[in-house]
């Protein structure tokens, strides 16, 4: 087994300041561009409609295939999420500035 060990960055080659918080904090459009999802509906055997959110169509299809294999009635809906607001949470629940 080997050891990497690599050399810090050279200054000159860094990131500005100024580029990495553009990089922390996408805008707007950036955010909802990224709201898609998708929506499988499961009708079960007593009619009851069950909603299962999935953030990749992959996902999703699979999911509603593995419904149909069960021969469970299920529907594909693609959904678009809208962000109500947009605030920068750190864990401990304080707004970050």
């Amino acid at each position: 087994m080997t050891i990497e060990v690599r050399e810090p960055v050279p200054l000159g080659d860094r990131p500005s300041p100024e580029d990495q918080d553009a990089t922390k904090h996408p805008d707007e459009a950036s955010i909802s561009a990224a709201c898609a999802a998708y929506v499988v509906l499961l009708i079960t055997p007593r009619g009851k409609i069950l909603r299962k959110p999935y953030l990749s169509l992959h996902s999703a299809q699979e999911a509603l295939q593995r419904a149909q294999k069960r021969g469970q009635d299920a529907f594909l809906v693609l959904c678009r999420l809208t962000p109500v607001g947009f605030a920068g949470l750190d864990l401990g629940g304080e707004v970050a500035e």
